[in-house]
């Protein structure tokens, strides 16, 4: 299992979201920017070209990555949240509609918003074409403190 929340640096008590599975490393922005070559790519044992184009999708968020920690517990929460609103994703359910989760809205949908990776925090959330936004989930899960994940 994997659990991911921020966790204080021992080195210089800054703080990180990580995710621990026997060791901790940083996730999200807080991973730093990584520039991939051939021997960094063996070492994951994915080819090159494959993690070059998952990057070149990354390029508006670079300024985002960093790996100078935060303040506080509540700063690398907030930088995770605002890791998962900046990579959400459309998803299509073709085999059932439900009704839109947005507050006061009566449409049924087949769209939902998702946030993949890392566990997600946010899985699965149903929305209208009006309400498929970044706003709606904001509005919808707004930040709080205290963020843990725990995924496979």
């Amino acid at each position: 299992m994997n659990y991911a929340e921020a966790r204080q640096r021992k080195s210089d008590k800054r703080w990180d979201w990580t995710t621990k599975n026997g060791r901790v490393w940083p996730t999200g922005y807080c991973a730093g920017w990584i520039v991939w070559t051939p021997e960094l790519a063996a070492r994951v044992s994915l080819p090159l070209a494959v993690l070059q184009a998952e990057q070149t999708k990354e390029q508006p968020y670079r300024a985002k990555y960093h790996t100078d920690g935060h303040e506080s517990r509540e700063d690398a929460e907030r930088c995770f949240y605002e890791y998962s609103l900046d990579h959400l994703k459309t998803v299509t359910m073709a085999r059932h509609r439900v009704p839109c989760v947005f507050p006061g809205c009566a449409e049924w949908t087949q769209t939902a918003l998702e946030s993949p990776g890392m566990g997600g925090l946010f899985p699965l959330v149903e929305l209208c074409a009006e309400h498929c936004t970044r706003a709606a989930v904001e509005r919808i899960h707004p930040f709080g403190g205290g963020l843990r994940l725990i995924h496979s």
